[in-house]
């Protein structure tokens, strides 16, 4: 079976942070990404979830999913901007 989400171009873990430093730390890395690419973040602040849809909403950029894990942190997918669909890899 294949796996439902992207595979990322570049993953970032800030479980433990609260927020606002997974949007902050999110922001550094799609801004150093092309168009298209995708940003995996890891966060288990409880906030996370509205401001990165808010954040993204805002930016032009596009939250693809979000899939909790057994840890209780949620794995973000983040495309930079709103390009076309994402292939897996």
């Amino acid at each position: 079976m294949s796996h439902p989400f992207p595979r990322p171009d570049a993953s970032l873990d800030l479980t433990g942070l609260t927020c606002p430093g997974p949007i902050l730390g999110a922001k550094q890395v799609v801004d150093g990404l092309a168009p298209g690419q995708v940003l995996r973040l890891l966060s288990d602040c409880p906030g996370t979830r509205d401001d990165l849809f808010a954040w993204a909403k805002q930016t032009g950029n596009e939250v693809v999913g979000a899939e909790p894990r057994a840890d209780g942190s949620v794995a973000y997918y983040l495309r930079r901007g709103r390009a076309g669909p994402i292939a897996n890899h």
